[in-house]
């Protein structure tokens, strides 16, 4: 007589035991594959670098050089994650490499430095902004970065390896601004600067119906009070808060202008007295009018809309109008509102328009660089600098060139190789972004 399991049917048996077989056989095979990856290695994530020596010369057919020119026949030394030296024209890998390098060639290809968006809102989701208050100083948009947003991964595939990100355009004094790196060696974003810019909107974003300021005579008053407060704040010593910071020349001071009259008045406010101050300029600001009221050594940097999908000639020549008057520029890609490589359309586009190659290369790097105050660390290939580089099929400016490879930090980046840079229509930014304004692409101007 066989012994039954109570309340157990033998069909309930044979299935329990086959159950048992087949978590048997997952379980051995689980452990065949995990014994197999433990033999070939680690497995690198999607965007990490891969398992390389830290110490690498690397040869392309070009460079572009700090003052944006191409130089042929040049090998790049990198060690620590930064630029150690540029070997001479002529320089073999073979003649200048020691024990544990790894050497790399790129022949044909162009090397440059990483490109520098400083108009974007990479990795903050949702609203970065209080709008309660149309002034608020202390908040920081790092405090609302994701370093682990895909976003950051395609902006490298453009070979964006910087940006500035900024709060929304919707204050008149919106907060701080940070810098970040697109990626780093553990495949994530990181912030460069938590305390970054302060940005003041001058703008119909600024403005509302259901607190002040509700016109643009009242968001003047309220500003001319703030700066006055600020300016007797930034006389105490120690003083801590950001506007005070920026007046007495601690804290870069980056002013959105939406139209020529907001640039009138931004002069007006901030023109004198303020040492660290940025221009970001909407598309509704004239060139015409920016060189009549900044030419004759005005050093204050101008970030500039990107001349994306637009058939008006004010706008493509906006750029070669700023370099034709002498007045530093700088590009906003405004990457993820647009595609990773916009930026590289936008000057190809303002290339075609007369401006010069190498300014165009410049203000996507080094003088990006120098708009943020990072210069002594990024833009530009030079020893001592961050090996933060871009490795394109051909000249950064030609529409079929591509990305190869990207290095952060000197650690070369798996998965970042892109398709050519051709010029499309802008994407609209989601509703309830809270993302710059310039980046729609409309006559109106926007925000920041």
């Amino acid at each position: 007589m066989s012994v039954m399991n109570p309340g157990r049917a033998p069909g309930a048996r044979v299935a329990a035991a086959r159950r048992g077989t087949r978590v048997a056989a997952l379980v051995q095979t689980s452990a065949l594959i995990a014994l197999a990856v433990a033999a070939s290695g680690p497995v690198p994530a999607w965007g990490a670098p891969r398992e390389e020596p830290a110490r690498r010369l690397i040869r392309p057919g070009a460079i572009v050089l700090p003052d944006g020119t191409l130089a042929t026949d040049r090998v790049v030394a990198v060690e620590g994650g930064r630029i150690t030296a540029i070997h001479a024209p002529g320089a073999h890998p073979a003649g200048v490499a020691g024990a544990g390098w790894i050497i790399e060639d790129w022949p044909g290809a162009v090397l440059s430095p990483g490109l520098i968006d400083t108009l974007s809102v990479l990795g903050v989701h949702g609203r970065a902004d209080e709008r309660a208050s149309s002034i608020d100083a202390s908040t920081r948009v790092a405090d609302a970065f994701d370093p682990y947003d895909p976003a950051l991964l395609d902006a490298v595939r453009g070979g964006v390896t910087t940006a500035l990100i900024r709060p929304a355009d919707s204050l008149l004094i919106g907060g701080c601004c940070a810098v970040i790196r697109t990626q780093t060696a553990r495949g994530a974003g990181e912030i460069l600067e938590h305390d970054g810019p302060l940005l003041v909107t001058l703008g119909p974003s600024a403005l509302a119906f259901d607190r002040a300021p509700s016109s643009r005579a009242g968001a003047i008053s309220m500003l001319r009070e703030a700066i006055a407060a600020g300016q007797a704040t930034g006389r105490a010593a120690g003083a801590a808060d950001p506007l005070a910071e920026a007046m007495r020349g601690d804290r870069t001071l980056l002013v959105h202008i939406a139209s020529s009259e907001d640039l009138d008045a931004a002069l007006i406010l901030f023109g004198s007295g303020t040492p660290r101050l940025v221009f970001s300029v909407g598309a509704g600001v004239r060139a015409s009018v920016l060189v009549e009221e900044l030419e004759g050594g005005s050093t204050i940097p101008l970030i500039l809309p990107i001349p994306a999908d637009t058939d008006s000639i004010e706008r493509l020549t906006v750029a070669r109008q700023m370099e034709r008057a002498g007045l530093p520029f700088t590009f906003g890609g405004g990457v993820p509102l647009r595609r990773p490589d916009a930026m590289r359309a936008g000057a190809m586009r303002a290339v075609r328009s007369g401006l010069d190659p190498a300014a165009a290369r410049r203000a996507m790097t080094r003088d990006a660089a120098r708009t943020l105050g990072l210069d002594g660390r990024l833009g530009s290939i030079a020893p001592g600098l961050d090996a933060d580089l871009v490795v394109f099929s051909g000249d950064p400016l030609h529409p079929a060139s591509r990305v190869l490879a990207v290095y952060v930090q000197g650690e070369r980046l798996a998965g970042v190789e892109v398709r050519p840079a051709v010029p499309d229509r802008p994407r609209r930014r989601p509703a309830g972004n809270g993302g710059p304004g310039t980046l729609e692409d409309d006559e109106s101007g926007g925000g920041a």
